[in-house]
């Protein structure tokens, strides 16, 4: 009987990178870790896998958070079997944030304050799958701790805007709001019945449902089943909607804001934040083209407590925010008696990744492979030499060992990947001490004594 073939096929919202992608996305959080480094973050790295009471802080409801629950023969087997041993269940992380919080409350008298670290790992979500948006993902984060004062927050705007400009994207704006500004909203309304999270968590549907379809379930009526609506007036739709969209430059959204949330204190001290904030960014001579004041930008998790960012790319409006994050200052004393204030944002390195790709801003390099060293017969003791000399002097070398020996299955293979050179050491070429180069880029070739082309290539690199 034939063995049955299992199908080769990976779950929907998981994807497989071939080695150019890699490169590509690799050399791009080369980048973001430089300009991380550039403000003062150090890296870390915490585990993937995390007790469920860890992510959803306990919360009911966290079945709408998109977790991914673990397999409850994996948590006997990583609990040591021991069913006194925290009953909890575990789950894969879906932020690199609560990690970082958890982390902290743990090694309090250990980092340093302010502490300012970056992180990159994979991080898990159970959503619906759609163009740039994945079940699993890398994000790219860089956070601050015991950071009170909104200068961290405008230092992350500051580092949001130069980690842009590093990756050579033009045209791009950083949109700040606060959640404190956000929290005044029901007093304005006069709808403090109700529950702050059920108003964003409609505000934050719009780039995914629409305008239309944001306005409606505003209006519909609170008994709804399915989804329901917070059954607002016309009047206090039109309200909402003028703040939401408000127009105008820095200074006269905040204006306007003064007049609008006068005597409401919360949202007061959120306007005043954001005053501070544009200052400190002004002073830092961020360009006030790539950030602005969007009072419509929500952000959905309900940890953020202050300034909240998302960095739009005005060519790929639909992808959404690449860049994202905001204030946090109460997510550690989930796990420790102590008041750690933070603020941080995260790279959706995939999502960032196909909107470069849809702009046609990056390059496919298919290998990383500079020079390939041929092999004319199956005893290749000269052409192991050869790349040890080459790669003793740095160069990334392929000795070739496909199944096929002839040259012209070299020469394509080399063509293909956009491998630059060949070096050839044929009988002819052995017999003066010799081995021919080629230069598949200039479409040149040169004959190199064989002690010699390792520095025959250093002279190439020179340009000597």
């Amino acid at each position: 009987m034939d063995k049955k073939l299992i199908q080769p096929r990976i779950l929907s919202g998981f994807r497989d990178l071939g080695s150019a992608e890699v490169r590509v996305r690799d050399r791009m959080m080369e980048k973001i870790r430089r300009v991380f480094e550039l403000f003062g973050f150090d890296p870390l790295d915490t585990t993937t896998v995390e007790f469920l009471e860890v992510l959803t802080g306990g919360q009911p409801g966290w079945d709408q958070m998109g977790i991914y629950q673990l397999d409850s023969s994996l948590e006997r087997h990583l609990t040591g079997g021991d069913p006194n041993f925290w009953d909890k269940k575990i789950a894969l992380r879906f932020d690199l944030t609560v990690s970082l919080a958890r982390y902290v409350a743990a090694n309090l008298n250990r980092v340093p304050r302010p502490f300012k670290r970056y992180q990159l790992g994979k991080v898990y979500r159970a959503e619906t799958p759609q163009e740039g948006r994945y079940l699993e993902f890398y994000q790219f984060d860089a956070d601050t701790m015991f950071a009170p004062d909104v200068i961290a927050d405008a230092e992350i705007v500051a580092l949001m805007v130069e980690t842009m400009k590093t990756l050579e994207i033009a045209r791009f704006r950083v949109k700040v709001n606060n959640r404190k500004l956000m929290e005044g909203v029901p007093a304005l309304l006069g709808i403090n019945d109700v529950g702050l999270n059920d108003l964003l968590r409609i505000l934050d549907k719009r780039d995914k449902i629409g305008r239309e379809e944001m306005l409606n379930l505003l209006k519909n009526p609170t008994n709804k089943v399915t989804d329901p609506g917070l059954g607002l007036s016309d009047e206090q739709t039109v309200k909402l909607m003028s703040f939401a969209e408000m127009q105008g430059d820095t200074a006269g959204k905040l204006e306007q804001c003064a007049r609008m949330f006068a005597g409401i204190p919360i949202a007061e001290v959120g306007i005043a934040e954001l005053g501070k904030m544009a200052a400190y960014l002004k002073a830092m001579g961020v360009n006030e083209n790539l950030w602005e004041i969007d009072l419509s930008v929500v952000r959905g998790l309900s940890y953020y407590t202050g300034p909240v960012f998302e960095t739009q790319l005005l060519e790929l409006p639909g992808i959404g925010s690449v860049f994202s994050g905001g204030r946090f200052d109460n997510l550690v004393s989930r796990f420790a008696v102590a008041k750690v204030p933070g603020t941080g944002a995260s790279v959706g390195v995939d999502r960032l990744f196909t909107a470069l790709t849809l702009l046609k801003r990056v390059e496919l390099a298919q290998t990383g492979v500079q020079i390939l060293v041929a092999r004319m017969t199956t005893d290749s003791v000269i052409e192991a030499g050869i790349a040890g000399q080459l790669r003793a002097a740095g160069f990334n070398v392929l000795v070739y060992d496909g199944e096929v020996m002839n040259f012209k299955a070299q020469f394509n293979r080399a063509v293909k990947f956009d491998i630059p050179y060949i070096v050839i050491a044929g009988v002819e070429e052995l017999a003066r001490g010799e081995v021919t180069v080629r230069d598949l880029r200039a479409r040149t070739q040169a004959c190199v004594p064989i002690t010699d082309v390792a520095s025959y290539f250093l002279r190439q690199r020179a340009g000597t």
